[in-house]
């Protein structure tokens, strides 16, 4: 069985593996928990740990926002990984199944998410589950 389980504070650690493992470096432990902590309090930002037969195995970050460009909210995937060890079994099919109802039960008219361009197999995956690559995402890195 496939749930998404609300995210606690004390869950911060796994949180913080599964976004390094998913952008392949390492954060600031401290900087992160604080981070972590302001986004469970936040109204927008709703953070899911993925379990498989009640075994920890992934993470959905979905924020929810209020565009000019949209007449009603959007449902955007921040982070999604599922662990190397539970792919190919379904899951990811079902988390977005089930990301797409709470976007709907919060009234959204859109779920989308970006992807970086080298992750192709990612990028398969979500179109073989109904969403369309109609966008080019451009990102500047200001160093500080």
């Amino acid at each position: 069985m496939i749930q998404l389980i609300p995210a606690l504070e004390a869950d911060c650690a796994f949180v913080q593996n599964c976004i390094e493992e998913l952008e392949e470096q390492h954060f600031n432990t401290e900087l992160f928990a604080v981070k972590y902590k302001t986004l469970l309090a936040s109204d927008n930002y709703f953070t899911f740990i993925i379990t498989y037969d009640s075994q920890p195995c992934g993470l959905i970050g979905i924020s929810i926002s209020s565009l000019m460009h949209h007449q009603l909210p959007v449902a955007e995937i921040q982070e999604l990984i599922i662990f190397e060890a539970f792919r190919n079994k379904k899951i990811g099919r079902r988390v977005m199944t089930q990301a797409l109802a709470f976007a709907r039960e919060k009234g959204c008219e859109m779920l989308e998410l970006s992807s970086r361009n080298r992750r192709k197999e990612a990028h398969r995956f979500y179109e073989n589950n109904g969403l369309e690559g109609t966008h080019i995402k451009f990102t500047y890195r200001i160093k500080s």
